[in-house]
């Protein structure tokens, strides 16, 4: 597993990488380094298909929408980590998976208060709507 976003890291992760993995992106961005991946593996001959994908950042998952303005508040937004409601994470998480991420690390708030209610929404809601064929945990 090789981590990078930036194009020579790109290069060297599609000549020698078994697994690409990129940290604390949000899917916009995440979205256009798939593109700039795809075609450092075309530029070596390898099929993009070859390199599989992992994802590594903060989840901060929250029962409402008064907390998510709380955490926004904070600067902890989407744009660089899984953050919301256990529908607004499952929704993120899907979107890297149609990305083709099948492999995610998340960093949980362990030292915010909220840690023990991330960590129950997540066993309880997000992690079930998810198969192990999807994504592996």
């Amino acid at each position: 597993m090789i981590g990078g976003a930036g194009p020579r890291m790109l290069r060297l992760i599609a000549r020698h990488a078994d697994w690409w993995n990129v940290s604390w992106k949000g899917i916009e961005t995440y979205r256009q380094l798939v593109a700039e991946c795809e075609r450092a593996c075309d530029e070596v001959g390898r099929d993009p298909a070859t390199l599989r994908r992992t994802w590594f950042g903060g989840c901060f998952c929250v029962e409402n929408e008064a907390e998510l303005q709380r955490l926004n508040a904070d600067n902890i937004t989407a744009e660089n980590a899984l953050v919301g409601t256990p529908q607004q994470v499952i929704e993120q998480i899907q979107s890297f998976i149609e990305l083709g991420v099948d492999h995610f690390e998340l960093a949980l708030p362990f030292d915010h208060p909220m840690l023990r209610n991330c960590l129950e929404l997540l066993a309880n809601e997000v992690l079930p709507a998810f198969n192990h064929e999807q994504i592996s945990e």
